[in-house]
C-alpha cells in the first residue's frame, strides 16, 4: 500500500507544480516580451518483475508515480529569429539617427551665426572685393570674415573630431 500512496504523492506534487507553472504564466501575462511555460512530466520508472515485486504474477507493472522533467518555455522560433533579424538593423538606424543629430547640432543650422551664413558672408566679401579692390575697409571686412569663417571650421573639426 505503501507504493499507492508514494504514487498518489507524486501525483499530487506533479499537479501543484503544473498550478504553479498557470499562475505564473497568468501573472506574466501582460509583461511585454513574456512567453508562456509549460511543465513535462513523464511516469517514473515502475516496479516489475524483479526487486520487491519478484513474484508478482499480474498482467504488468506496478507504477511508481509521476516525475515532474523540465518546465519549458513555449516560443516560436521563426518569429524569435525574425525578431532578432530585424532587431539589429533597427538598432544600427537609432545609432545612425543619433550620430546624424549630433552633427546637425554641430553645424548649427539654419541660423544667422551657422556655417552656411558665413560662407555666404564670405563670399560677398569677395564680391564686394572685386568690385572696388582699391577700398582697404573692404579688405579688412574680408579679412574679418574670413578669419571668423575660419575659427568656425576649426570649431566644427574639433567637435566633429571628438
Amino acid at each position: 500500500m505503501s507504493i499507492g500512496l508514494n504514487a498518489a504523492v507524486s501525483g499530487l506534487m506533479a499537479a501543484q507544480r503544473a498550478i504553479d507553472v498557470a499562475s505564473h504564466n497568468l501573472s506574466n501575462s501582460n509583461t511585454p516580451g513574456y512567453s508562456r511555460q509549460t511543465m513535462q512530466q513523464q511516469a517514473s520508472d515502475p516496479l516489475g518483475g524483479s526487486g520487491l515485486f519478484m513474484g508478482y504474477q499480474g498482467a504488468g507493472e506496478v507504477g511508481t508515480g509521476v516525475t515532474v522533467t523540465s518546465i519549458i518555455r513555449v516560443t516560436n522560433q521563426y518569429l524569435s529569429n525574425q525578431f532578432r533579424n530585424e532587431s539589429a538593423p533597427l538598432g544600427e538606424a537609432q545609432v545612425t539617427s543619433d550620430t546624424l543629430k549630433q552633427v546637425q547640432n554641430i553645424f548649427d543650422e539654419p541660423s544667422s551665426n551657422g556655417l552656411a551664413s558665413q560662407l555666404q558672408q564670405f563670399w560677398n566679401g569677395w564680391q564686394k572685393l572685386s568690385n572696388n579692390p582699391e577700398d582697404v575697409s573692404v579688405r579688412t571686412n574680408l579679412q574679418t570674415v574670413s578669419a571668423g569663417l575660419a575659427s568656425t571650421f576649426n570649431t566644427v573639426f574639433t567637435k566633429l573630431t571628438n
